[in-house]
């Protein structure tokens, strides 16, 4: 499966200090260009890629960086949705 006109959404959650909302860019770009080489995207760029969008952190007993993306499904006939 390969996706298009994706939408990946990024949550933080941290149990020390809050860090600014656009601290985690760096492992946010890692992990998208992962997903390029792991075949879910083409590439990066704004034509597969529509936006990040970076919700502010929030405190949790653990640490965690959370990404969750959704798009349309390029097959040989056009786009579709995932099922």
């Amino acid at each position: 499966m390969v996706l298009t006109d994706a939408v990946v959404e990024v949550r933080l959650n941290l149990k020390g200090r809050l860090q600014d909302t656009s601290a985690c860019l760096p492992a946010v770009k890692a992990a998208v260009d992962g997903l390029v080489d792991g075949g879910l995207f083409l590439d990066d760029t704004g034509d597969h890629v529509k936006c990040i969008v970076f919700w502010a952190p929030v405190r949790s007993k653990s640490d965690a960086l959370m990404i969750s993306v959704t798009g349309l499904q390029m097959d040989r006939e056009g786009y579709t949705q995932p099922k």
